[in-house]
């Protein structure tokens, strides 16, 4: 299957996403961005 893929030149990814660590965010106007619309698709249970 590998083989497949590095023959393919595009893949499709249907979604974009950044992934910083929040607690070092340091733009208010980011965090206030991510706090109203963000999704959480991991949390690590400590």
């Amino acid at each position: 299957m590998l083989s497949n893929l590095k023959k393919k030149e595009t893949f499709f990814i249907p979604y974009k996403f950044d992934i910083s660590i929040y607690k070092d965010l340091k733009s208010q106007s980011l965090i206030e961005h991510i706090e109203g619309v963000g999704k959480t698709f991991y949390k690590r249970e400590n």
